[in-house]
Formats: structure tokens, C-alpha cells, sequence
């Protein structure tokens, strides 16, 4: 029996047809009111949901929908990335606190 979260499947599959590649991510539930990683580091992870699954994550990024699925149909909540960069075509840039906005 399936494990896969659907909704994220399709987004990945969708992401893969563009050409973007696809890495695996931890996920994350909420445990009384606070979110903690799918991770072995759980409440104490400083990146909550964000992280990719496992090394070498850049030679395990792809576009085949099989391997998409197989790394998201586990049994911990799972996310998705995408590497950016040449290999997918795509640039990513993000203002994740007061000095990064005021940067830009």
C-alpha cells in the first residue's frame, strides 16, 4: 500500500516536466502547536522541513517520475527542493530575514 502524499507527488511530477530537477526533503508535523522535522533530529532541527533527504542530494536530484516517487513513498512526512542552477535552468532568490530584504 502506497504511502505517498499525492498532492506533493504531483508537484514534483509537474516540477520534473519542466525540467527542474527534484530532490527528496525531510517534512515535518506538528506536535502541540510546534512543527518538528521528519529527521533523526526532529524538534531540535534548525531546518525544519527545508533539508534534503540523505548526501550527495545534488547527483541525486531528477526528473524521472519513477525515481520521484519511490524516494516520497515512505512512511515520514516528506517534502520536495529543487536544485537550482544550470542543471535545472532556474534561478532562486530568496529574502529570508530583515538583511536580506534590505539588500536587495
Amino acid at each position: 500500500m502506497s504511502k505517498i502524499n499525492q498532492n506533493t507527488f504531483n508537484w514534483a511530477a509537474m516540477y520534473a516536466a519542466k525540467g527542474w530537477r527534484v530532490v527528496p526533503c525531510y517534512g515535518f508535523t506538528v506536535v502541540d502547536g510546534e512543527p518538528v522535522c521528519s529527521c533523526k533530529e526532529g524538534r531540535n532541527c534548525t531546518g525544519i522541513g527545508k533539508h534534503p533527504v540523505g548526501g550527495k542530494w545534488q547527483l541525486r536530484a531528477t526528473t524521472d517520475e519513477d525515481a520521484i516517487y519511490d524516494a516520497l513513498d515512505v512512511s515520514s512526512p516528506r517534502s520536495i527542493g529543487i536544485q537550482w542552477g544550470p542543471e535545472s535552468g532556474v534561478v532562486d532568490i530568496e529574502f529570508d530575514n530583515e538583511e536580506g530584504r534590505e539588500s536587495a
